[in-house]
């Protein structure tokens, strides 16, 4: 499998964080899988939408699936500014973004698994047509399989200390946006940033 990393965020620390998650997945799951790409950002993003600063979007675009085809081979693709989106520079090889990178990446192979094998876990699993930009039920089950991942990467006392950091982190910083939007500082509030804590994004 060909791992390509386009992205100006970390780009070595992506790749490497890509090749040790892999390890964590199954090989089988795996097949067929051609490539993983990893860009800054969403292409399908409206040029509107990419000027508005992340934290006021509502939403990110973390990865995509492309099931394979005649004209071209099943591929995930990951977008760095959003999966990396609010950890902070000092933590960028620490298995807090691997754990993070972890999640989104497992997510798509999820799909490429019922894409591949028609069920994640079970044959009688059933994947109706949905009309809708996504199937709420196959989001459920590629939600479930990179939960599995993320349960037996927590079996090493790396990712669990990882899990806690990002737990306090996570706390520290909606603390420091509770302050910011009672001071009426409301882009402070809604910044991944507060008080000079450098992020990823700056």
């Amino acid at each position: 499998m060909r791992i390509d990393v386009e992205s100006t965020h970390f780009p070595s620390l992506t790749g490497w964080h890509i090749r040790r998650v892999l390890k964590r997945i199954r090989q089988r799951d795996l097949e067929g899988l051609e490539s993983i790409r990893v860009i800054d950002e969403c292409p399908d993003d409206p040029e509107e939408s990419a000027k508005v600063p992340r934290y006021l979007r509502g939403y990110l675009y973390n990865g995509h699936y492309s099931r394979k085809t005649q004209n071209q081979p099943a591929q995930i693709v990951l977008y760095a500014n959003d999966v990396y989106f609010g950890i902070p520079k000092v933590l960028m090889a620490s298995s807090v973004a691997r754990l993070r990178l972890a999640d989104r990446l497992a997510h798509e192979v999820g799909h490429h698994v019922i894409a591949t094998r028609g069920y994640i876990y079970k044959p009688w699993e059933k994947y109706k047509p949905w009309d809708g930009i996504t199937n709420p039920y196959e989001e459920k089950m590629a939600d479930a399989y990179a939960s599995d991942v993320i349960q037996g990467m927590l079996g090493h006392w790396r990712y669990r200390l990882g899990k806690l950091i990002a737990r306090m982190l996570s706390t520290w910083l909606y603390k420091a946006g509770i302050e910011g939007y009672f001071r009426e500082n409301y882009q402070s509030a809604a910044s991944t940033k507060p008080l000079g804590f450098a992020s990823s994004q700056s």
